[in-house]
């Protein structure tokens, strides 16, 4: 069997022996267990605290509070004023006590009290109200006039529930460091304050620190332009789930210190700091450490470029998967210890901006980070060894460079002029051959990468006139390449070519055996693929009529009539044709071969000539 190309004139030799009949013959793909850094221990010093007279366990008048009277007593008390209450509809409330600007109530229906401030509202607290301590469950201020330095204010009221401020003149405030730090505290809402002169407000420090039962917090009507100090502010809200800071004008552009501002805030789910003014903040460090439920957070409006010190600043976040710190400017930045430490969630991590040039200290800053997978930081963050980071295999992923350790890695990143992306783990690589076809893009061969897992892309070239017949592992096309399976190892396959098409006829034929010829073809491209008679090469009459000379004498010739599918209404129609399809076509056609007759006894031969057209 042969095959042949377009516009191949096939010669076929017929053989015929008169001896009463004919002869014919045929020719083919937090480990740091709460423990804060040694050289930070000083700052967890209480003793100003103490001395300012901020409650730590409960105030010292606590300590021998008289017996709180029961409403029998109440009644019986002659020296108790009673009364109903005159700004209230609510007839289970009475007046227990009063001042210049509060008054207390007892509510019979549930035995609780509550103390509602009014007028001039001083920072001290009068004596009056140290038998109620226990008991007071609400307080309420509103159209007040607050003044002076509120510092640990509301610690004292032992089982307090909730606080609101509202409508008040806050301009004379100085502090509220502690103010809220009550751990039986669950709502606090400060909302709808003026401020009737330039607000003096400065310190937040701990203002909600371990107030481990709040839930709902609404500070929409706290100035806090003038804050410089916002250490703890919310530190051991464990309660907490959600916190927007960013629905109000939560000035933050005067803080200096934000150390442990979130810090153990446990159940914090929903954290909307976006409009943070940070660019006078030094201070960052344990910001939101062991904020454990906080899955996403948005820091890109943070200005770091003053900030000296931010470690620990995450440790513990095991909620995180992804952590875009491409805005932070870290070139003020001597402390990242355990930055990151206890992450263990954490996959991917932006740090385009981070410059450790004059950083002093990054022990640990990845540890225990094991499914950190994708980093990318600048050329400008060079100390990448005893950080934590997993000492194995990592690869630029852009570039496809592949480094056995973060030794390799941190020379290869120094040579960078910009922001790199590595991925942790090693990578293949298929080498495509086209064995003489091309690729879209004209190359002669692609190269594909991919991890452990990946599968490949088939990528199918193009040969001028071949059928592509699949990718093989050798170039002897024995070992078919197959791209169901995952990236496993790297490796080389080579394309087959195939002719578009292939035309099938036998070299010879005797017609004392056959009296018919059997043309093949299949069509693999997209053009058309006829065969028929050579008539201009072929010695055959116009009524298709093979003539056959005598072998011992060619002057002695005879006649074989030639008979195909169509060749009475058109004789020079051709054999067989295969217009092209969406699949390889194939098809077939018979020539009728008839043998002389009434001739001379002999052996009589004639050729046969096809042409091939493809177009």
């Amino acid at each position: 069997m042969k095959k042949f190309s377009m516009r191949v004139v096939l010669i076929i030799s017929v053989l015929f022996i008169a001896l009463g009949n004919a002869n014919v013959s045929i020719a083919q793909e937090r480990d740091t267990t709460n423990k804060l850094p040694e050289e930070e221990l000083g700052s967890l010093d209480t003793s100003d605290v103490i001395t300012e007279g901020v409650p730590q366990e409960k105030p010292a008048e606590a300590e021998n509070l008289e017996e709180i009277p029961t409403t029998d007593e109440l009644m019986q008390n002659p020296n108790v004023l009673e009364r109903s209450v005159a700004d209230s509809d609510d007839s289970d409330l009475t007046v227990v006590s009063s001042g210049a600007y509060w008054t207390l109530y007892y509510n019979s229906a549930n035995g609780e009290y509550s103390l509602r401030m009014f007028g001039n509202v001083p920072s001290s607290r009068p004596t009056a109200w140290n038998n109620y301590l226990k008991r007071i469950k609400h307080i309420e201020i509103e159209e007040a006039t607050l003044t002076g330095d509120f510092v640990g204010y509301f610690g004292w009221f032992i089982g307090l529930k909730g606080v609101r401020i509202e409508g008040s003149d806050l301009s004379g405030v100085t502090s509220f460091q502690q103010a809220f730090s009550n751990s039986s505290l669950e709502k606090v809402i400060i909302k709808n304050n003026y401020y009737s002169n330039s607000q003096s407000l400065t310190n937040t420090k701990q203002m909600f620190f371990m107030a481990k039962n709040l839930s709902e917090l609404d500070l929409s009507g706290l100035n806090t332009s003038f804050v410089t100090t916002m250490e703890r502010m919310f530190e051991g809200c464990e309660n907490l789930k959600i916190l927007n800071l960013s629905n109000f004008d939560f000035d933050t552009s005067s803080v200096i210190n934000m150390d442990y501002m979130f810090a153990d805030c446990t159940n914090l789910e929903e954290l909307d700091v976006s409009k943070f003014d940070t660019s006078s903040v030094t201070f960052m460090q344990m910001m939101f450490q062991y904020c454990k439920s906080l899955e996403k957070l948005n820091l890109s409006s943070f200005d770091t470029s003053s900030v000296t010190r931010m470690n620990s600043m995450f440790e513990g976040c095991t909620s995180f998967e992804e952590l875009d710190l491409s805005s932070f400017d870290t070139s003020s930045v001597g402390n990242m210890q355990t930055m990151f430490q206890g992450c263990t969630n954490l996959k991917v991590l932006y740090l385009d901006k981070f410059d450790d040039n004059i950083t002093t200290n990054k022990n640990n800053m990845f540890g225990n980070t094991p499914l950190l997978s994708y980093l990318r930081f600048s050329h400008r963050f060079t100390k990448l060894e005893n950080i934590g980071l997993e000492n194995t295999n990592w690869y630029d992923e852009k570039n496809w460079v592949q480094f056995s350790n973060i030794t390799q890695l941190q020379t290869y990143n120094k040579q960078q002029s910009e922001p790199t992306g590595y991925r942790k783990g090693a990578f293949f690589s298929l080498t495509m051959d086209a064995m003489g076809g091309e690729f879209e893009d004209a190359e002669e061969q692609k190269v594909q990468n991919k991890v452990s897992g990946e599968y490949w892309e088939e990528i199918v070239p193009v040969k001028e006139d071949y059928y592509f017949d699949g990718w093989y592992l050798d170039q002897n096309f024995t070992n078919k390449f197959d791209f169901s399976l995952p990236a496993a190892v790297s490796t080389t396959i080579y394309a087959k070519w195939v002719e578009n098409y292939t035309v099938i006829i036998p070299a010879s034929i005797s017609l004392n055996e056959a009296s018919e010829l059997k043309v093949e073809g299949i069509n693999r491209g997209g053009k058309t693929l006829s065969v028929g008679l050579n008539y201009g090469k072929t010695t055959i009459s116009e009524s298709n009529k093979l003539t056959l000379s005598n072998t011992a004498d060619t002057t002695v010739q005879c006649l074989a009539p030639l008979s195909w599918d169509g060749s009475e209404t058109n004789p020079k129609n051709a054999i067989l044709t295969l217009a092209p399809g969406s699949e390889i076509t194939e098809g077939d056609a018979v020539m009728a071969i008839e043998a002389p007759e009434n001739i001379q006894a002999g052996k009589y031969t004639g050729n046969l000539v096809f042409s091939v057209n493809y177009e």
